[in-house]
Protein backbone atom coordinates (compact mmCIF):
# COMPACT_ATOMS: atom_id res chain seq x y z
CA UNK A 1 0.00 0.00 0.00
CA UNK A 2 2.80 2.49 0.90
CA UNK A 3 4.69 1.51 -2.66
CA UNK A 4 1.44 2.56 -4.25
CA UNK A 5 0.88 5.61 -2.54
CA UNK A 6 4.50 6.86 -3.01
CA UNK A 7 3.40 6.26 -6.83
CA UNK A 8 0.35 8.04 -6.78
CA UNK A 9 2.59 11.60 -4.70
CA UNK A 10 4.82 10.59 -7.92
CA UNK A 11 2.04 11.47 -10.51
CA UNK A 12 1.26 7.73 -11.61
CA UNK A 13 -2.67 8.01 -12.26
CA UNK A 14 -5.27 5.86 -10.49
CA UNK A 15 -5.23 3.50 -13.80
CA UNK A 16 -2.02 2.47 -14.07
CA UNK A 17 -1.60 2.05 -9.83
CA UNK A 18 -4.83 -0.34 -10.30
CA UNK A 19 -3.12 -2.12 -12.72
CA UNK A 20 -0.41 -3.04 -11.15
CA UNK A 21 -2.43 -4.26 -8.81
CA UNK A 22 -4.22 -6.14 -10.74
CA UNK A 23 -1.29 -7.66 -12.61
CA UNK A 24 0.29 -8.57 -9.10
CA UNK A 25 -3.13 -10.12 -8.27
CA UNK A 26 -3.15 -12.21 -11.61
CA UNK A 27 0.26 -13.77 -11.07
CA UNK A 28 -1.45 -14.85 -7.34
CA UNK A 29 -4.28 -16.56 -8.97
CA UNK A 30 -1.53 -17.90 -11.22
CA UNK A 31 0.34 -19.67 -9.11
CA UNK A 32 -2.91 -21.06 -7.37
CA UNK A 33 -4.17 -22.58 -10.66
CA UNK A 34 -6.96 -20.55 -10.60
CA UNK A 35 -6.66 -18.98 -13.88
CA UNK A 36 -9.27 -20.71 -17.18
CA UNK A 37 -7.55 -24.04 -17.83
CA UNK A 38 -6.04 -24.57 -14.87
CA UNK A 39 -5.85 -26.99 -12.12
CA UNK A 40 -8.31 -25.56 -9.37
CA UNK A 41 -10.16 -23.33 -11.89
CA UNK A 42 -13.33 -25.01 -11.63
CA UNK A 43 -13.62 -25.63 -7.79
CA UNK A 44 -12.39 -21.79 -7.53
CA UNK A 45 -14.98 -20.58 -9.41
CA UNK A 46 -17.60 -22.28 -6.94
CA UNK A 47 -15.59 -21.09 -4.06
CA UNK A 48 -15.51 -18.03 -5.39
CA UNK A 49 -19.15 -17.73 -5.88
CA UNK A 50 -19.93 -19.19 -2.47
CA UNK A 51 -17.53 -16.15 -1.45
CA UNK A 52 -18.96 -12.98 -3.23
CA UNK A 53 -22.87 -14.42 -1.85
CA UNK A 54 -21.31 -14.88 1.56
CA UNK A 55 -18.04 -12.93 2.29
CA UNK A 56 -17.07 -15.74 4.45
CA UNK A 57 -16.85 -19.56 4.68
CA UNK A 58 -16.59 -22.12 7.52
CA UNK A 59 -13.11 -23.39 7.22
CA UNK A 60 -14.76 -27.29 6.74
CA UNK A 61 -17.02 -25.55 3.66
CA UNK A 62 -14.16 -24.50 1.90
CA UNK A 63 -12.42 -27.80 2.26
CA UNK A 64 -14.70 -29.50 1.16
CA UNK A 65 -15.27 -27.58 -2.53
CA UNK A 66 -11.84 -29.33 -2.80
CA UNK A 67 -11.72 -33.59 -4.16
CA UNK A 68 -8.70 -33.52 -1.43
CA UNK A 69 -7.59 -31.46 1.47
CA UNK A 70 -3.76 -31.02 0.43
CA UNK A 71 -4.71 -29.03 -3.27
CA UNK A 72 -7.07 -27.08 -0.51
CA UNK A 73 -4.53 -26.30 1.44
CA UNK A 74 -2.22 -25.37 -1.47
CA UNK A 75 -4.52 -22.89 -2.58
CA UNK A 76 -5.03 -21.56 0.68
CA UNK A 77 -1.00 -21.02 0.68
CA UNK A 78 -1.29 -18.55 -1.98
CA UNK A 79 -2.90 -15.82 -0.39
CA UNK A 80 -6.01 -15.30 -2.64
CA UNK A 81 -7.86 -16.49 0.32
CA UNK A 82 -7.76 -15.57 4.15
CA UNK A 83 -8.10 -18.31 6.95
CA UNK A 84 -9.04 -16.18 10.33
CA UNK A 85 -8.63 -19.07 12.76
CA UNK A 86 -10.16 -17.40 15.71
CA UNK A 87 -13.55 -17.66 13.76
CA UNK A 88 -12.08 -21.07 11.77
CA UNK A 89 -13.44 -19.64 8.81
CA UNK A 90 -12.43 -18.20 5.09
CA UNK A 91 -12.75 -14.99 3.14
CA UNK A 92 -11.13 -13.08 0.28
CA UNK A 93 -7.47 -11.78 1.21
CA UNK A 94 -8.06 -8.34 0.31
CA UNK A 95 -10.36 -6.03 -1.16
CA UNK A 96 -7.89 -6.29 -4.37
CA UNK A 97 -8.70 -10.02 -5.06
CA UNK A 98 -12.34 -9.00 -5.19
CA UNK A 99 -11.72 -6.35 -7.20
CA UNK A 100 -10.16 -8.50 -9.60
CA UNK A 101 -12.85 -11.04 -9.57
CA UNK A 102 -15.14 -8.72 -10.82
CA UNK A 103 -12.90 -7.39 -13.00
CA UNK A 104 -12.52 -10.64 -14.61
CA UNK A 105 -16.36 -11.60 -14.36
CA UNK A 106 -16.05 -13.40 -17.51
CA UNK A 107 -13.83 -15.84 -15.74
CA UNK A 108 -14.89 -16.74 -12.56
CA UNK A 109 -18.61 -15.88 -12.03
CA UNK A 110 -20.00 -16.74 -14.97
Amino acid sequence: LKDMADDFLAGTSFEDIKQQILTKVEKKFNTAQLLRKQLHHEVGKKVIKALLDSKELGFTTFMEFFNNYKDANKVLETNIFAYHPKKNTVSFQSQSIECYIREKEDIFIK
